[in-house]
C-alpha cells in the first residue's frame, strides 16, 4: 500500500516542479508545517464573517486561493488524490468570491464557506474512490532513485509490454 499522511508538505516531496522555480518559490510552504498554513486557513475564515461584506468576500477569497495553492503544488508533485479536486475547486471558488467582492455582494447567498466545505468533501470522495481502485491515495508513485521500477526496485503494478506479458525491469 502506498499510503501517505494527509496534506504532507508538497515542497518537500520529490517531484517534477523543483523548489526554485514556479510558484513554489514564491509560497512559504518549505518553512510552514501543514498544520499552522491549514490553521491560518480556518482562521482567516472564522474571522471573515465578522468584516464588512467585501472585506468578507476578499477575505474568504484569499484564504481560498491559498488552500488551492498549497494543494495545487501537492497535485503537481504527485501527492495526495483529492489536491486535484480540492485545488482546482478552490481556485475556481476564490476567483469567483472576488468577483463577488468587486461587485460588492455575493452571489451564493452568503455560502461561499459551505462551497468551501463541498469541494473538500468532494475531494475526500474522489481519494476514497481513487484508494478504491488504485490501492494508493497518491497520484503518482515516487520516481525511483537509479533503481529500475518502483522506489525498491520492483516493478511498478500495471505496466506489462506491448505484447501484454509483464515488462521486465
Amino acid at each position: 500500500m502506498d499510503k501517505e499522511p494527509c496534506c504532507g508538505n508538497p515542497i518537500r516531496r520529490p517531484g517534477p516542479v523543483s523548489d526554485e522555480t514556479g510558484i513554489a518559490a514564491y509560497l512559504p510552504l518549505s518553512k510552514v508545517p501543514p498544520v499552522l498554513y491549514f490553521g491560518a486557513v480556518v482562521l482567516a475564515l472564522m474571522l471573515a464573517p465578522h468584516l464588512a461584506k467585501r472585506g468578507e468576500l476578499l477575505t474568504d477569497g484569499v484564504a481560498f486561493i491559498a488552500g488551492a495553492a498549497w494543494c495545487g503544488i501537492n497535485a503537481r508533485r504527485g501527492g495526495q488524490a483529492h489536491c486535484l479536486i480540492t485545488s482546482v475547486g478552490w481556485m475556481l471558488l476564490g476567483a469567483g468570491v472576488f468577483a463577488e467582492a468587486w461587485l460588492g455582494r455575493s452571489l451564493l447567498h452568503g455560502d461561499e464557506q459551505l462551497g468551501f466545505v463541498g469541494i473538500l468533501i468532494a475531494g475526500l470522495a474522489f481519494e476514497c474512490l481513487w484508494y478504491s481502485v488504485t490501492g494508493s491515495n497518491r497520484l503518482r508513485r515516487p520516481p525511483s532513485r537509479g533503481a529500475p521500477g518502483g522506489p525498491s526496485g520492483q516493478p511498478l503494478s500495471g505496466i506489462s509490454a506491448p505484447d501484454g506479458s509483464p515488462a521486465s525491469t
